[in-house]
């Protein structure tokens, strides 16, 4: 009884412990938005939008379509300029210093164009090189472990692909960037519920970013 006791009590500052690295590594602002506004023509997309995302956060965007979730991630990449208010990343400004910024993230866009005369892995390999990023066979295999993509699809030709299985792919891709910022538009798209569970704890742990 003794023991276990113990072990409980062993089991609760771990838990302690964690909840204060997650405290503190949450007080390193990633993601700002302050007043932020974006307008098409006479249409305001964004409006005054306000939040703060700390290191280590997921934090998701909800909303129907047309209310402003990718409008939200380009002005974050620098695809889309707001017309007022102030959008950062680590620090930096996305009109001042979005160079900067694109080298300390990764982007899923709700549609990725991978090609389908190449397979998982090859497409994968090439994407990264484009970044001049490598990353071994091994690592390759297992991110896309991670992402339950079947080990019996990984040197088939992506043209043989399901729209959940390049999606998975895609995923793959943007976690083996090891960015310091990941950004995910509809990042569930095309992908069956066992599937989502997988991207939900695949999800970078807070240690790790």
């Amino acid at each position: 009884r003794r023991q276990r006791q113990m072990c409980i009590r062993d089991r609760l500052k771990s838990s302690n412990t964690f909840n204060k690295i997650i405290e503190k590594l949450m007080q390193k602002e990633m993601i700002v938005a302050s007043s932020l506004c974006v307008r098409f023509a006479k249409q305001t997309v964004l409006d005054e939008v306000n939040f703060k995302v700390g290191q280590g956060e997921v934090f998701a965007l909800l909303g129907g379509n047309g209310a402003g979730k990718s409008t939200t991630l380009k002005t974050f990449l620098g695809t889309i300029a707001p017309q007022s208010g102030t959008a950062t990343v680590m620090g930096m400004s996305v009109t001042k210093d979005i160079d900067s910024i694109r080298q300390k993230v990764a982007y899923l866009p709700e549609s990725v164009m991978l090609y389908g005369h190449l397979t998982g892995v090859e497409n994968i390999k090439y994407f990264l090189s484009l970044a001049d990023i490598e990353k071994s066979a091994p690592d390759i295999e297992q991110a896309l472990m991670r992402v339950a993509l079947q080990k019996s699809a990984w040197h088939r030709p992506m043209s043989n692909y399901s729209k959940g299985m390049r999606q998975k792919t895609a995923i793959a891709l943007a976690l083996l960037r090891e960015a310091p910022v990941l950004f995910l538009d509809e990042p569930t798209s095309g992908l069956d519920p066992n599937a989502i569970d997988c991207l939900l704890y695949t999800s970078p742990s807070p240690r790790d970013r």
